[in-house]
């Protein structure tokens, strides 16, 4: 006698096998597979997710992380990934299981702040000269930031029309202090006197018209009070 429910019995013991091996974690996936950090500031996510072995997603599965050298980021429980130091390493998302996936990190922050020039920048009254700053990374690769300028005094110097640009106002010494991220560097400022060669000066043929002096000006050298201070540390020949 045939078996007529032999084959009906087969196809529904493996429906069974596939319903029971759906459920089971066989791999994870991970968004993003690289991370790569310039700043202390930044931070990212961590998107795990459970496979089965057909390759569709498992739903509310839970994960946990942990990162390979905590010298070079760190990860918190729900996967925010965050900067510590210059390096890689890999941010490890793990089922229970122990099914798990990895994410490359690549830290490589700002590393120094350098000016030129690096010591001391000389004017003379009423000149002006540049301090060029720049912050690189641990590549020395330039990073892009705003560079903040602070003067000492101002009464002998201070910016001009850039923040890196500087005009000298009166004979003396003071100091830049140039910032950016944790990072600042002192430049010195040296003002001396200004010098006219023969024919330079104001008597020689400047400012404004209708005034005593040869040239013009009236009263007051080139006819403006706002350069007193200025014209009064000048040399003429």
């Amino acid at each position: 006698m045939t078996n007529r429910l032999g084959p009906i019995a087969l196809v529904t013991g493996v429906l069974a096998i596939c319903v029971g091996c759906g459920d089971e974690v066989k791999m994870v996936e991970v968004e993003p597979m690289t991370i790569e950090f310039k700043k202390t500031t930044q931070s990212e996510k961590i998107v795990p997710k459970a496979m089965d072995i057909r390759g569709i997603e498992i739903p509310n599965i839970p994960f946990s992380f942990s990162s390979e050298n905590g010298s070079v980021a760190t990860v918190t429980s729900d996967g925010v990934v965050k900067p510590v130091g210059d390096g890689s390493t890999y941010i490890v998302s793990s089922t229970s299981q122990g099914i798990t996936a990895d994410t490359h990190v690549k830290v490589c922050l700002p590393n120094k702040l350098i000016c030129d020039p690096s010591d001391q920048l000389e004017l003379k009254v009423g000149t002006t000269g540049p301090i060029k700053c720049e912050v690189l990374d641990c590549n020395e690769e330039k990073v892009a930031s705003k560079i903040v300028f602070t003067v000492a005094d101002e009464k002998t110097s201070r910016s001009y029309e850039e923040d890196h640009i500087f005009v000298g106002l009166a004979v003396g010494e003071t100091h830049v202090i140039a910032k950016a991220f944790e990072f600042q560097q002192q430049v010195r400022i040296k003002v001396d006197e200004q010098e006219f060669l023969p024919g330079m000066g104001p008597e020689s043929g400047g400012g404004g018209g209708g005034g005593k002096k040869k040239g013009g000006g009236g009263d007051k050298p080139y006819g403006n009070t706002q350069y007193d201070h200025i014209l009064s540390n000048m040399k003429f020949e």
